[in-house]
């Protein structure tokens, strides 16, 4: 657990650790919503129109992909995307670790 003061302008600062293992940087975006007595900070990601484009872009060359292998399910494809993507978070986050 960490102690963390509120400053002036109601400011407080997140812990190193904690913003290492969720990934928070300068910047970032945080709901905050209260809940009984406590304070709940959760990462947000607000989609910018660039990051939209490149969203885009992505499910395009998906739609490619699934289009020049019919044969094989959507559903599989998906899957492959979603395991490169969590193997993606898992290394940031034993680089995280490894950074402690």
């Amino acid at each position: 657990m960490s102690l963390v003061q509120v400053k002036a302008k109601s400011q407080i600062t997140i812990p190193a650790k904690i913003r290492e293992l969720l990934g928070i940087k300068e910047g970032d975006y945080l709901e905050a919503e209260v809940k009984r007595d406590s304070i709940i900070l959760t990462p947000k990601e607000i989609i910018d129109k660039k990051k939209e484009k490149a969203r885009e872009k992505i499910f395009a060359l998906l739609e490619k992909n699934w289009q020049r292998n019919k044969n094989v399910p959507y559903k599989e494809i998906e899957a492959v995307v979603n395991k490169a993507v969590q193997k993606v978070k898992e290394e940031e986050i034993r680089e995280i670790k490894a950074r402690e």
